[in-house]
């Protein structure tokens, strides 16, 4: 089985980026977990209750767990969700973040929302070392970081322990 090589991208957010207005029929949110809110809108799914439970539970090295979501009207048009440091990336440090699960409805795909969406990320994260994983052979996630000024960082390798797929770990196998 040929494993897929993880590009690891790497930007200290030391400065604002400029977000190009997006369509005003667009609504961008930034969801944040609480005691009453374990899903976020419209994101029902099994691995958000994780993640909640992960967060109270102090998995999560840091409390900037959050998911940012775009909608047109009702409808998500693109989300992405902001994790802290936990043992699937054991090359960040605690105050780090990593963007994942960006996940683009394909009715909205190419109209610059992702980019928008991660713009708006960086600008709300300022001072903070941002990591950006994807798969070698998706060029629309690698065109995304790199239009944002991710730096290539790194090749890295999903390693799971006792072939238990939850747990696991993206490990940093040749520096850049």
């Amino acid at each position: 089985m040929n494993k897929v090589k993880i590009l690891v991208y790497h930007l200290n957010t030391n400065s604002e980026v400029e977000a190009e207005d997006i369509d005003p029929g667009f609504t961008q949110i930034n969801w944040k977990p609480s005691i009453s809110k374990i899903f976020p809108i419209d994101q029902n799914k099994l691995f958000f209750f994780i993640f909640w439970v992960f967060h109270y539970v102090k998995i999560f090295k840091n409390p900037n767990y959050s998911v940012n979501i775009i909608f047109d009207k009702n409808e998500v048009a693109n989300r992405m969700v902001i994790f802290p440091l936990f043992f699937k990336f054991p090359f960040m440090a605690k105050n780090d973040l990593q963007i994942g699960f960006i996940d683009s409805n394909p009715k909205y795909q190419k109209k610059g929302l992702a980019k928008y969406n991660l713009k708006k990320v960086i600008n709300s994260n300022l001072n903070k070392n941002l990591w950006y994983l994807t798969e070698e052979n998706n060029q629309p996630s690698i065109k995304l970081a790199e239009s944002c000024n991710f730096k290539f960082f790194a090749y890295a390798e999903k390693s799971i322990p006792f072939g238990i797929k939850p747990l696991g770990r993206f490990i940093i196998r040749q520096k850049i």
